[in-house]
């Protein structure tokens, strides 16, 4: 689970980053990433929805748990883990418009003379 999140955030920073200037990306590490199997490696790579197939394999991973008696937490504890995982990919998905969605040239140009009026 562990490698899984990081991954997850990693990817999630890297797609927030600006794609307009590819050569001063900041990598990020991932914590166990060379624990994980040639075919769940190759999965995520061929994936164009990367963030979003880790977030499932996380969930997946957790319910597995929850089968094997692996993780023994009261369903209502394991509810509201599901629901800030999900609170999390919105939260994602939301600064993922903010970033690519460029501000109007009307708001850059009001702006910039209220600023300049201060």
């Amino acid at each position: 689970i562990i490698g899984f999140v990081s991954m997850l955030n990693a990817m999630s920073l890297d797609n927030l980053q600006n794609p307009d200037r590819p050569t001063h990306k900041h990598r990020f590490d991932v914590l166990g990433a060379e624990d994980l199997d040639a075919t769940t490696q190759a999965a995520i790579v061929k994936s164009p929805q990367k963030v979003e197939l880790v977030f499932q394999m996380v969930q997946q991973t957790i319910v597995e748990g929850m089968h094997t008696g692996l993780l023994a937490i009261a369903p209502a504890i394991l509810t509201r883990s599901f629901q800030e995982m999900g609170t999390a990919l919105m939260c994602y998905h939301e600064a993922k418009k903010l970033a690519f969605v460029p501000m109007p040239f009307a708001f850059k140009m009001v702006t910039l003379v209220i600023l300049a009026a201060e």
